[in-house]
Parts: structure tokens; sequence; C-alpha cells
């Protein structure tokens, strides 16, 4: 369906949206985000990628930098990035 780039780019999305629920139940992390639990469970198994609202809701509401969910590049957090390049 995706060819192999594309199922790589879902298998880091969905490890980085479990590292983002950390200890969370899917359960509350999915009513956090305005979504079933099912839907969570696609994302997590990678069989489905989130929209760009989720995405959105997932940085907001949690304080992931977008960049880094998106592509796993850069710090984690906005607070990292900010704590990380400002000057010293």
């Amino acid at each position: 369906m995706f060819g192999v780039s594309g199922d790589w780019l879902i298998i880091g999305k969905a490890d980085r949206i479990l590292e983002v629920r950390g200890k969370a139940t899917q359960l509350a992390f999915a009513q956090s985000l305005n979504i079933a639990k099912s839907t969570l469970i696609r994302y997590e198994n990678g069989d489905r990628l989130p929209d760009a609202e989720v995405i959105a809701r997932i940085c907001e509401r949690h304080h992931i930098d977008y960049t880094w969910l998106i592509t796993g590049r850069g710090s984690r957090t906005e607070a990292e990035r900010y704590v990380k390049y400002s000057p010293v």
C-alpha cells in the first residue's frame, strides 16, 4: 500500500506516538485527543496515520514538538528545543 519508505514513516510515527503516551492508558490518551481508543490502537500498530488535526492535538495537549513527531528529528518537546538552543 505505502511501499517501503511509507512503511518506515508509519512505523516511526507509531513508535513516537507510543513514546508520547508513555504510561498513560490507551483510553486516557485517546480521550485527551478526542479520538476513539480503537483509532489510537490503529495509530500505535502502524495500521493508520493520524490526520493533521490529531497531530496538532498531540503536539498542543502534550507539549510535543511538531517536527519531532512528524520526522523524528530535533527535540521531543518544545521546552527541550528552547533549552538546547538558548544562548548561554
